[in-house]
């Protein structure tokens, strides 16, 4: 993915579901505001009950899927989520994208790995981005010790800014057949 300078943008999903459920306009949003806050100019941000974004991930298939039945307990992964569970999640991350419904973005990853040090990472490349034009390239593959992720970002010439792998040892993971891949010659 190309991220042209100051083009990045922190997706944040609280305004997607908004969205999503009708909250489009300058006017929709101030009421819901009220609706949620009063007439206080601070308060809460107004959030609905069902998450479309959630809803949307849940419905299409992830293409990398934990066998949740084979948690390794000896896993080399310094944090958990309790209970430790995966996420899933993209394998560029919606929160630069805003694509939140592109089902072939989708993988199944550990929890806390995407939700601590992968984010805190691509929170700083998205940062970078500020400043300069960012290739943001993901990698997956298996390997004997778990699944791992690598992101590689370079810069408009090519050279490599910054590369980050995590490996998800957590689990086994099941690599679902893609029917698409039928129609490439």
């Amino acid at each position: 993915m190309y991220v042209k300078q100051n083009t990045g943008f922190a997706y944040n999903r609280d305004y997607l579901d908004l969205i999503a459920n009708g909250i489009d306009s300058e006017e929709k949003f101030r009421e819901a505001w009220r609706q949620k806050n009063g007439k206080s100019p601070q308060g809460h941000f107004p959030a609905i009950e069902k998450s479309a974004t959630k809803s949307q991930r849940v419905k299409h298939e992830s293409y990398i899927v934990a066998d949740l039945n084979s948690e390794n307990p000896n896993s080399k992964i310094k944090g958990s989520l309790s209970p430790n569970h995966v996420d899933r999640t993209h394998l560029i991350s919606s929160q630069i994208t805003g694509i939140e419904r592109h089902k072939g973005l989708l993988i199944d990853f550990d929890s806390w790995l995407n939700r601590t040090p992968m984010n805190t990472f691509e929170t700083y490349i998205l940062r970078m981005s500020n400043k300069q034009d960012i290739i943001w390239l993901a990698f997956v593959w298996r390997e004997n010790d778990g699944l791992h992720w690598k992101y590689t970002m370079l810069d408009n010439q090519g050279t490599i800014l910054r590369e980050r792998e995590w490996i998800d040892d957590r689990w086994t993971y099941i690599w679902k057949y893609d029917p698409y891949q039928e129609n490439i010659d």
